[in-house]
């Protein structure tokens, strides 16, 4: 439906690295451009040592238009995924970017930063901007967000792209289980 609100996806934590107040930038300016209502899901956990989305959606008068979810299982996100219209990742750097490849892999086009790893990651079927170029990110979501033939290529693109990562992918996914148990064990002392 035309007047069908279109959902942003973030997934990730909250480290400032991660740049979530550059979209929360771009969801306001969204916003107040586009014949329809725009959301933003962010999945990932709360970290009280950063609330700077959180207070920045306040500030710019979007707060009730993201929706923040906490950890997802697998089938939760997988849900998640499909229920959007594009995955904006705007990290300033990455390692690997698991999330990008599983958003691939529903199907769902993606939008993200040259930042690390991440252009290896999304090859060819992705819109790639350059970290903290806000005018760049914004008119890249909204090109997904209202170009039906754009969306649809990436998800194709997105989907065969995932398939060359699938082994990578597992093995990330294994190692980010032992970091998180090794932090688990490393409990910080009060």
């Amino acid at each position: 439906a035309p007047g069908a609100a279109r959902r942003l996806l973030y997934v990730g934590r909250a480290d400032p690295y991660k740049n979530a107040g550059l979209l929360i930038h771009c969801l306001a300016d969204l916003r107040t451009s586009l014949p329809f209502p725009v959301e933003l899901v962010m999945v990932g956990p709360r970290d009280p040592r950063y609330p700077d989305a959180e207070n920045l959606a306040r500030q710019l008068g979007v707060a009730e238009h993201v929706r923040w979810m906490n950890y997802l299982t697998q089938d939760e996100l997988a849900a998640t995924y499909t229920g959007c219209d594009v995955l904006v990742h705007p990290s300033r750097y990455e390692g690997f970017g698991l999330q990008i490849l599983e958003a691939m892999a529903s199907g769902l086009p993606v939008v993200c930063t040259d930042g690390g790893a991440l252009p290896e990651v999304a090859g060819e079927a992705a819109l790639i901007v350059p970290v903290d170029n806000r005018q760049a990110l914004l008119d890249s979501i909204r090109r997904v967000l209202t170009e039906k033939g754009l969306a649809e290529n990436l998800a194709v693109k997105g989907r065969e792209q995932a398939a060359k990562f699938r082994w990578r992918a597992s093995a990330e996914r294994t190692m980010q289980a032992y970091r998180d148990a090794r932090a688990g064990m490393q409990a910080p002392r009060s």
